[in-house]
């Protein structure tokens, strides 16, 4: 017995579309008639230039990642379709601040009433898993929230949870979706029990603190970040 196989790579693909502000026309064989690929679906290609370039010079972007794609999923099926409802994922937090990035969170923001941002860093990336100058610990280690004892290495992309929640009633501006940010630095077990203290249940973390949310959105994103 074989497994079926799953959605076609092109199929992922239209998902992100949007985020890259691309317009996909049908592709057509040379007698006229549409073509199409492997699995029998229509095959489409980009039509004249992204709207991520030509709003904000973006031309090489990085928005294929699978992550993105769940996002632009759940955005779909709750953002836009759902008459209310939640999604929350912790995934890479690139997409917080990147450049290749405005389209997407300028979506978020539309399709959405309220969001939580939970970023938790050690980014070997962005910072070498160091706490930034300027901040408590500066020079310490920040570690990903996913280092255990059996794996001190963890992941190397820095992460965060992030939930959005719709509500019923008509969709908000982007300027008006209220959006809740805190930073977790240093050790994993700390940043872990930072979570957990949050919870009704929870208490504070010995040798820590738990940060607090702060405002992050007073206007619809134009290519700063979140």
């Amino acid at each position: 017995m074989t497994a079926s196989p799953g959605p076609p790579q092109s199929e992922e693909a239209e998902l992100v579309a949007h985020y890259k502000g691309i317009e996909l026309v049908e592709e057509r064989n040379r007698d006229g008639t549409v073509k199409r690929d492997e699995f029998g679906r229509v095959s489409k290609k980009q039509r004249g230039d992204s709207l991520l370039y030509k709003e904000f010079g973006v031309r090489k972007q990085l928005l294929d990642d699978l992550y993105i794609r769940f996002i632009r999923l759940a955005e779909e099926r709750i953002g836009e379709a759902a008459d209310y409802g939640v999604i929350s994922y912790i995934s890479n937090s690139s997409y917080l601040t990147g450049r290749s990035h405005p389209m997407m969170r300028r979506s978020l923001l539309s399709n959405f009433d309220a969001g939580w941002i939970d970023n938790l860093n050690g980014d070997k990336y962005r910072t070498g898993k160091i706490i930034p100058k300027g901040l408590a610990g500066a020079g310490t280690r920040d570690d990903s929230a996913f280092t255990t004892e059996m794996d001190p290495r963890g992941i190397q992309p820095g992460t965060a949870i992030v939930t959005w929640v719709k509500r019923t009633g008509g969709r908000t501006k982007a300027s008006d979706t209220a959006v809740q940010y805190r930073e977790f630095w240093g050790p994993a077990a700390l940043k872990r029990q930072g979570l957990l203290a949050s919870l009704p249940t929870g208490s504070a973390p010995r040798g820590g603190r738990v940060p607090m949310y702060e405002a992050a959105v007073g206007a619809e994103d134009r290519g700063g970040g979140l």
